[in-house]
This record gives C-alpha cells, structure tokens and sequence, in this order.
C-alpha cells in the first residue's frame, strides 16, 4: 500500500489530492469523468473508515437519497477505489 494522507486534522481540496497522486492525477480525473458521464454524482472529502485509510473523494449518487457509490482515496503517486458492493438486487 503507498502512502496515503493520514492526517485527519488537515482537510485537503480536491486539486490538493490530485497533486499528492502525482502523475495518477490524470487517471482519477478521468474515473472521475467517466463516472459522471455514467450517472450524476456528487464529490464528498471526507476522512472515513478510521484512521489508516486516510482521506477520500465520496462520490455519491444524487438521485439515490445519499448511497454513495463508491470512495477513491488519495495516496502518494497513485490513489486506491473502493467499490461499494450490496446484496440488494434493484
């Protein structure tokens, strides 16, 4: 695992994550791109899970009443999704 931005008492923008992924920069903003071209959702910085995943972008459906579709967190020189997986069948 690369090194992610731990330190919850600074909240970092959005551009601030894209500079620490460095060159994985452009591939996020192009998840990112393309999510959106999927559905509409709505970007959250957030700092959830507890103290070693670090902070994260939500992105957040904005039709689904606050279900978030998945989180993509920040590291140093890459950045890491986690998928949001549930039984229910819609």
């Amino acid at each position: 695992m690369y090194e992610r931005m731990l330190d919850k008492t600074i909240a970092p923008t959005f551009d601030d994550m894209l500079r620490y992924t460095g060159e994985c920069g452009k591939l996020w903003s192009e998840f990112k791109r393309r999510i959106n071209g999927i559905c509409p959702v709505q970007t959250t910085i957030r700092f959830p899970y507890g103290n070693t995943y670090g902070w994260s972008a939500r992105y957040g459906a904005e039709n689904k009443k606050g279900k978030h579709i998945c989180d993509a967190f920040a590291e140093n020189g890459a950045f890491t999704v986690h998928f949001r997986v549930s039984n229910t069948r819609r």
